[in-house]
């Protein structure tokens, strides 16, 4: 498996225990009623920041464990630059990314139409990102196994 394999698996790892985590807590909230308060979109809105910056961070670390493990066992160091099969590649996975959060995009907006409350409209964004995200490196982890 190559290092940019490691890498894409590690980011869906973390991009699903964030997710997961996020709309549990969000889940529990909601049943608990924390969203009738008139601070609930503030609320809402640090929740969702909280786990944006705790996405970032958490996929910064497992990229330098990956890193360090693969120099480790497999004697594999991080190569320098990247061939044009894996542009290539990368560029497939934001291309599916980007259909995807357009399509939970155009899903909010018929939410909002359909008079949806906004709670159930922003988490739709967050899971649609979410989704996006699996949808781009699991296209990309399918080139690579694919190698062409």
């Amino acid at each position: 498996m190559s290092y940019h394999q490691k890498g894409i698996i590690s980011y869906l790892i973390t991009n699903l225990v964030i997710t997961s985590v996020y709309l549990f807590v969000m889940w529990e909230y909601y049943l608990d009623g924390r969203f009738d308060a008139d601070d609930r979109f503030i609320f809402l809105g640090k929740a969702v920041l909280i786990m944006l910056a705790s996405g970032i961070a958490i996929n910064i670390v497992m990229r330098i464990l990956v890193s360090i493990i693969a120099a480790i066992i497999a004697r594999e160091a991080e190569p320098i630059l990247a061939d044009e099969r894996d542009k290539m590649f990368e560029l497939r996975g934001l291309q599916m990314y980007c259909y995807m959060t357009g399509a939970g995009f155009i899903l909010t907006m018929v939410a909002l139409a359909l008079d949806v409350p906004p709670f159930w409209v922003l988490n739709l964004v967050v899971l649609a990102f979410s989704l996006g995200d699996v949808l781009g490196n699991v296209t990309q982890l399918y080139l690579y196994r694919r190698g062409y």
